[in-house]
């Protein structure tokens, strides 16, 4: 939920040069009970930037996908952190005055007060205060109440929770 309302991501398939392609597509409500496709603008923009998650923090909105972006009217999205070699950003949780960005690279984890700078966590920081994450940790999604940061995903052979702390 943003500043203006509700806002949800999904996809679509279209066609495309090589056989269906996933299109992103957002819907905005401002209570929730009635909701309003993006316009075409946002749909194209958000086409550009693949997102996996949309949520609104102080600074406007983050999409994390292959990269993250940032945007203040859902409609021009500014990239501000990219990651290489195919790898994609999971999802963005809202910490109080803290972002942390999840990642299927090698550091998997990165946070920022602004929405703009970005620093890599070490899966071994005190920020993870109940377990120290292996190397084949894999934090895909997260959840904040203002004081508790938990994450959820994987760590080989199967799937692990942590709960971590504001650093």
């Amino acid at each position: 939920m943003g500043p203006d309302g509700w806002f949800i991501l999904g996809r679509e398939w279209v066609p495309g040069h090589a056989g269906p392609e996933p299109l992103a597509v957002g819907w905005t409500s401002p209570a929730g009970d009635s909701w309003e496709a993006l316009g075409r603008g946002s749909r194209e923009a958000l086409a550009g930037i693949f997102p996996w998650d949309v949520v609104a923090t102080p600074h406007g909105w983050i999409s994390a996908g292959q990269e993250l972006y940032l945007s203040d009217d859902l409609e021009t999205w500014t990239p501000v952190h990219t990651l290489c070699c195919g790898s994609r950003f999971d999802a963005v949780v809202v910490h109080g005055s803290l972002l942390v960005a999840l990642s299927d690279d090698d550091v998997r984890v990165r946070t920022s007060f602004d929405g703009l700078t970005w620093t890599a966590v070490a899966l071994t920081d005190p920020m993870f205060a109940d377990d120290e994450l292996s190397s084949g940790a894999q934090p895909e999604v997260g959840a904040s109440d203002g004081t508790r940061l938990v994450f959820a995903g994987s760590d080989w052979p199967g799937a692990a929770a942590w709960l971590g702390v504001t650093p």
